[in-house]
């Protein structure tokens, strides 16, 4: 399908590389100004110079999502750039800790949260009283393969992303080979653990996002 957004502005979170650069870059080709955020100053600046040298209209704003002071400013920065706002991709996140639910720690899960789930909360929220105000706006919410497939050692991620059923954590995994695992919500099917995980890793999506919130090398 042929996007056309000549006029539109939109802001893409984690936009500096990887799948985030990607969709900017796209919206700058269908007409849209862009402003691209990050929370790596350097790779924001870098990224808007590459889609105006490509001749589209684009700019940097740095933030760190999980701040709600930095969000409101990035949302400024595309007004006092561009004027108005239209989309909001919420592209910005990490995949957590690889391990196991018992050696998760409490910093692993919350950090996931803060940023995966809270960062899009203040994004949206920041966004939305200007779309309002037009009657007017796109949000676009950015996940992965793990809200449809569960993996054993991303337990933040899983939860975040509404997967049915806790992956099987089986004797491959440390687990007890006699446990059984119940799906925390719909059919009550159960499994055995022993059959091992069914869990299916290697999303592109995490691959490509990096520890500190960005995405990863394009």
């Amino acid at each position: 399908m042929f996007l056309e957004l000549p006029g539109k502005v939109a802001v893409v979170t984690g936009g500096a590389r990887g799948i985030g650069f990607a969709i900017a870059e796209r919206l700058s080709q269908a007409g849209a100004s862009v402003v691209i955020a990050d929370v790596a100053e350097d790779g924001a600046i870098a990224a808007a110079e590459r889609v105006r040298e490509g001749g589209g209209k684009a700019a940097a704003a740095v933030a760190d999502i999980t701040s709600p002071d930095e969000v409101d400013a990035m949302i400024g920065r595309a007004l006092d750039a561009f004027g108005t706002l239209d989309i909001l991709v919420n592209n910005a996140g990490i995949t957590g800790s690889d391990a196991p639910l018992w050696e998760t720690t409490d910093e692993d899960w919350h950090k996931v949260l803060d940023l995966n789930l809270t960062g899009i909360f203040y994004c949206c929220r920041a966004a939305v009283s200007h779309m309002r105000e037009r009657q007017s706006g796109a949000i676009v919410n950015v996940a992965s393969i793990s809200g449809k497939e569960g993996n054993p050692n991303m337990i933040p991620l899983l939860g975040l992303e509404g997967r049915g059923d806790l992956p099987d954590q089986g004797a491959g995994q440390g687990g007890d080979p006699g446990q059984r695992e119940g799906e925390l919500r719909g059919t009550g099917r159960h499994r055995d653990a022993a059959a091992g995980s069914t869990a299916a890793g290697g999303d592109r999506v995490h691959e490509e996002q990096g520890p500190d919130g960005t995405d990863g090398p394009p």
